[in-house]
């Protein structure tokens, strides 16, 4: 019987699908760090807290600046 959404017994070596799973679930993760970095930047952009230049740092310092889509657009122009 399969091991269903049960962590892999003790002595078990983790399977391809076991490992893959846990690296979606730390994607996800980060995904959501992602998130609330980039919501956190713009709320205090927004009530004018930080300049944008400050805020683009900021998601630089967070690695979500590749994500802002007003920066690559001017990387390509």
């Amino acid at each position: 019987m399969k091991n269903l959404g049960r962590a892999p017994d003790a002595g078990a070596a983790m399977t391809r699908i076991d490992y893959l799973l846990a690296e979606l679930r730390c994607a996800l993760l980060r995904a959501r760090l992602w998130q609330a970095d980039i919501e956190a930047v713009g709320i205090a952009l927004k009530n004018g807290l930080i300049e944008p230049e400050q805020a683009l740092e900021l998601l630089h310092n967070c690695d979500a600046l590749h994500l802002v889509g007003a920066v690559r657009e001017e990387k390509t122009a």
